[in-house]
């Protein structure tokens, strides 16, 4: 069980904030440290790097504000 699922919805609810506020940044590393940081993950933080930037890679057309 990753920690995130032993903590529960306060981790949640932190995650979503911080992903809003690097949103709002513009903050990719940000945005992969609240992608990271759910509880719902259960990859390695290497693994979700690789799946986070394979997202991003695959989504650039839509994410012009962040390149």
């Amino acid at each position: 069980q990753s920690v995130g699922a032993t903590i529960g919805r306060p981790l949640v609810v932190l995650a979503n904030q911080n992903t809003l506020f690097a949103i709002r940044r513009g903050d990719l590393d940000g945005v992969f440290n609240a992608f990271a940081a759910d509880p719902n993950m259960c990859i390695s933080v290497s693994d979700a790097r690789k799946l986070f930037d394979e997202m991003v890679d695959n989504t650039k057309e839509y994410l012009k504000m962040y390149f």
